[in-house]
């Protein structure tokens, strides 16, 4: 028996080539609804409802796509093109989920109204083994897959961006009523 792909990749109208790497956090059910899918013409991220990725015309996976171009050299320089881009994902892709996690908890930071922008950096498992569970969201955390914050040393959740830094301000349920 065959798992399913953990990345799609895909033709997008407007982006060009992307990726959608299920195993990142969030994007395996769609967190919240929503993807964060990697522009490989930049290696930049963005966010796309699930709904939007799944129904548009705009999104195209790569084999259907691929077979649509108008003669064999295209075919084979978008074959060829889709192969540098993976190979080029795979060495690109912790940096770029340190990026996704580290825009979350920043966006998180700034929904908090900490004055600590910049975010602080994030880093890989420094102590023992830990796990828990995200203050704000619930979600499972584990210090061995997700970042720690430099600041406060709590792990950083990757759904919501909350760290140890918003726990305790006496303001922070107001500031995510809105959520």
């Amino acid at each position: 028996m065959s798992s399913a792909p953990t990345r799609w990749w895909g033709y997008h109208k407007k982006h060009r080539w992307v990726v959608l790497d299920r195993d990142w956090p969030g994007n395996a059910h769609g967190r919240d609804g929503v993807l964060t899918l990697v522009r490989c013409s930049d290696w930049g991220l963005f966010e796309e409802s699930y709904d939007t990725w799944r129904k548009s015309s705009d999104y195209q996976y790569a084999p259907p796509y691929i077979d649509t171009r108008n003669t064999d050299r295209a075919r084979k320089l978008a074959r060829t093109r889709l192969l540098y881009l993976e190979q080029e994902y795979e060495r690109r892709r912790d940096a770029l989920l340190q990026q996704l996690v580290h825009l979350r908890h920043e966006s998180f930071l700034r929904k908090a109204r900490k004055e600590m922008l910049p975010a602080p950096p994030l880093r890989r498992a420094t102590r023992a083994h830990r796990t828990a569970n995200c203050w704000r969201c619930s979600r499972e955390l584990d210090n061995t897959v997700d970042f720690e914050c430099c600041r406060c040393g709590w792990i950083v959740c990757w759904n919501c961006g909350a760290c140890g830094c918003g726990f305790g301000y006496s303001g922070y349920l107001r500031a995510f009523e809105k959520d």
